[in-house]
């Protein structure tokens, strides 16, 4: 995951400097901290968890597999009912960030969800 991280950084840094000519090193450096961080709770994972049985069973598995899956739908209708809303009302220009903030809200809410459900 986090190998994945800086390559894909340093392709789309790559991308940015044949486009546009510029080459910016704080993005690689904030990347390769963030890779380091990541390898470092991976190794305290992986040498913390001394017994053999796993994690989760499947009847968690099955319970995080229905909440992607119904959580996902929900998000959708909620996002074209708002968009019929929004379209009805007049509203022709949606701003990107509010489109992210909303995205991002339900990756926090689904990440938390998933998180109890896998602790209970």
């Amino acid at each position: 995951m986090a190998i994945g991280t800086v390559i894909g950084s340093l392709l789309g840094q790559t991308l940015n400097y044949i486009i546009n000519g510029t080459f910016y090193l704080d993005a690689i450096l904030g990347t390769v901290t963030s890779a380091i961080i990541l390898i470092f709770i991976n190794v305290i994972m992986v040498y913390v968890k001394s017994d053999k049985t796993p994690y989760t069973d499947e009847r968690t598995k099955k319970h995080i597999l229905k909440l992607l899956a119904y959580s996902s739908q929900l998000f959708l209708v909620l996002v074209f009912v708002t968009f019929g809303i929004l379209g009805l009302i007049g509203v022709e220009n949606i701003l990107l960030t509010y489109l992210l903030i909303g995205l991002m809200v339900y990756f926090l809410i689904i990440g938390i969800g998933a998180f109890v459900l896998r602790n209970r």
